[in-house]
């Protein structure tokens, strides 16, 4: 090839590429722009980036509520162990309460049963004092009045004898002691 060939060719080049660019300030080539081409490259590059922003919106998505729906199941979960728990601990309670209650009816008729004993003691003490005092008084007055008391007595014995179901109330027996003289010490 020689040195025109390649002058030719060199210009033939250039005015195909003078068609497509334009030649600068500089003396340069420029590439021609089309405002048409740029906009829709640049709405075409959006809509891309909108859909990929799109994707990763819904899967972030997902994988929120995957693990909110974790979350509840654990909770749900809690919530019914929980419910067993405090049936069965209900339950127990229950079962407690009721013995707590048997013992206490049980207490109670325990200590009626020694207050009413206890009284019974009582009034037999006083029987036999009473009883005492009308063996020694010569009054005819104060053995009247002090046979009046036993009668009593002993009608209001008989009558705790009746509340506590017909069971005898029992018999006290006093004795003296013996006096002890200084030559059994």
């Amino acid at each position: 090839m020689t040195a025109d060939e390649r002058r030719g060719q060199e210009e033939k080049f250039k005015q195909k590429l003078g068609n497509d660019r334009n030649e600068g300030a500089e003396g340069k080539p420029e590439l021609k722009t089309d405002s048409g081409e740029k906009k829709s490259f640049l709405s075409s590059l959006m809509s891309v980036l909108g859909f990929g922003f799109a994707v990763l919106a819904l899967i972030l998505a997902i994988l929120v509520m995957k693990k909110v729906d974790n979350n509840m199941s654990r909770l749900s979960s809690g919530l019914k162990n929980l419910e067993i728990k405090t049936t069965t601990f209900k339950t127990e309670v229950d079962e407690k309460l009721g013995y707590v209650d048997f013992e206490i009816g049980d207490i109670k008729s325990k200590v009626e049963k020694s207050q009413r004993m206890a009284a019974i003691i009582e009034l037999k003490r006083a029987l036999v004092t009473v009883g005492e005092v009308s063996l020694v008084e010569e009054s005819p007055e104060i053995q009247a009045k002090s046979k009046q008391l036993v009668s009593n007595i002993e009608l209001f014995l008989q009558d705790l004898s009746a509340v506590k179901k017909n069971t005898p109330a029992g018999t006290i027996e006093v004795m003296e002691e013996p006096v002890e003289g200084p030559s059994q010490r």
